[in-house]
């Protein structure tokens, strides 16, 4: 979208085996479990919600959703779709999907 600020980083985890990179040709479809997890954080500005930073890890046992807000509005709004939202995502998926949503810290969220 046209002048909303947007940040957004990938960091990759070390796998229990020690690799901290992309196994060269997985392409994600296959049986074996990829060696390497990541973590992705977005830290959008959105009219109706303020700054949300939203943080989604790829974890051994599926995927965790950390969704904080500044607003008390827009944390109203993310909760009261989170159940919803959780169910469509891990039906997508075929696994485990965690969402937790809290206020951030309003300090941090105006930087």
């Amino acid at each position: 979208m046209p002048a909303i600020p947007l940040t957004l980083n990938v960091d990759w985890l070390s796998s229990p085996r020690g690799r901290s990179a992309p196994r060269e040709g997985y392409d994600g479809t296959s049986d074996a479990e990829p060696l390497t997890r990541c973590r992705t954080r977005i830290q959008i500005v959105l009219p109706a919600l303020g700054k949300v930073t939203a943080t989604l890890v790829d974890g051994p046992r599926g995927f965790s959703f950390d969704l904080q807000c500044a607003s008390q509005r827009g944390l109203r709004a993310l909760r009261s779709l989170s159940e919803v939202w959780r169910g469509q995502v891990q039906h997508k998926l075929a696994t485990e999907v965690a969402v937790m949503i809290n206020r951030s810290d309003i300090s941090a969220a105006s930087r």
